[in-house]
């Protein structure tokens, strides 16, 4: 995407100074990584499944259309829960850093409200305002637990990123 330059200007020091527009970009995810399949989470028509009896499976939604100076604003998980005993889904934004070994962040305001009843849901979050920068990647981490007789299905997220234009 190509960078729009609003304005040049010079300040009082006679610095030259680029102004830049910005806009809001819905971005959508849903292809999930498994680290059980079969057994726990897997991959289904309507998106990512947890079948019958689990207990914190968890799956990733790795977030890999980002680019540095990206900020992510918010997300909202989407998809159905059928519910008849004790179900929950919980999901978060977490941050890989470069290190060694690599470690990971959760960041600030990016969990979701966990969910338990029954139904679609469309829930979300509002993140601080995480601004990407070189050697960090971001994922949401996905985490359900489900009765002997209910189900998750996770369609995916709608991403919102303020992106420079």
């Amino acid at each position: 995407m190509p960078v729009s330059v609003i304005a040049i200007l010079q300040d009082d020091d006679g610095d030259w100074h680029l102004l830049y527009t910005a806009r809001d970009v819905t971005f959508m995810a849903n292809a999930f990584q498994f680290p059980v399949p079969a057994t726990e989470w897997a991959p289904a028509s309507l998106g990512a499944r947890l079948p019958v009896a689990q207990t914190a499976a968890v799956a990733y939604l790795p977030l890999n259309f980002l680019k540095i100076g990206d900020v992510i604003i918010s997300y909202k998980l989407t998809g159905d829960m059928v519910v008849a005993g004790t179900t929950t889904l919980d999901c978060k934004l977490v941050r890989l850093n470069l290190a060694d070994p690599v470690t990971t962040t959760d960041i600030t305001n990016g969990g979701i409200t966990q969910l338990t009843a029954d139904g679609d849901f469309d829930s979300a979050a509002a993140v601080d305002d995480e601004t990407v920068a070189t050697d960090k990647m971001y994922y949401l981490l996905i985490t359900g637990t489900t009765d002997a007789a209910d189900t998750i299905d996770v369609m995916g997220a709608e991403v919102l990123v303020r992106r420079l234009a």
